[in-house]
């Protein structure tokens, strides 16, 4: 299809407005194809990168309603995730977040679990939040948890929760214990 064709040559060339119309027009005109898939998919996407992050968590809601067996159903669910916690709707970015982990490890597992730590410690969901960041560590990943977020969790461990041990362990990726004035 033309339009397609045209819409995904405006995507390369950066002009996300017109593409953005081509690509609403051929998931509308050929839906339930694989043309309309395809644009379904990208109408999506360049919500997400033109910033519209409701756009983007309802279009690739929608996307997954319409085309469930996608081969694209692990990134549409990162993306929903990823929207859904850039609006700071977090109890809403849990479960595709997961979803998208549990379809993809090796491509969302990293930037998953971080989402969904800084989600659940935005809700003070202690309980869901020990178990997500044990795993996380156990791992050793590239990219590091917020140190304000095991400062937190290990403070509350120590303040309400009177579990030292636990509380120890988190404070203990976040204090200088050689030059404890240097501790944040």
């Amino acid at each position: 299809m033309a339009r397609l064709q045209r819409a995904l040559v405006r995507l390369k060339l950066d002009d996300l407005t017109n593409a953005l119309s081509d690509f609403d027009e051929v998931a509308k005109t050929a839906a339930g194809t694989e043309n309309g898939e395809t644009a379904a998919y990208n109408a999506a996407r360049v919500r997400g990168m033109k910033q519209d992050f409701p756009g983007m968590v309802e279009g690739f809601t929608k996307f997954l309603a319409d085309y469930p067996k996608t081969r694209a159903v692990a990134e549409a669910n990162y993306w929903i995730g990823t929207g859904s916690y850039q609006l700071q709707k977090y109890a809403e970015c849990l479960a595709p977040l997961r979803s998208a982990r549990s379809l993809d490890g090796k491509s969302y597992y990293q930037d998953g679990s971080l989402m969904l730590i800084a989600a659940l410690a935005a809700l003070q969901n202690i309980d869901a939040l020990i178990p997500e960041v044990d795993a996380y560590l156990k791992l050793n990943m590239e990219k590091r948890i917020s140190p304000d977020i095991l400062r937190w969790l290990g403070m509350t461990l120590f303040r309400e929760r009177k579990d030292y041990a636990k509380a120890a362990r988190y404070l203990g990726f976040v204090v200088t214990f050689q030059e404890p004035e240097k501790t944040q």
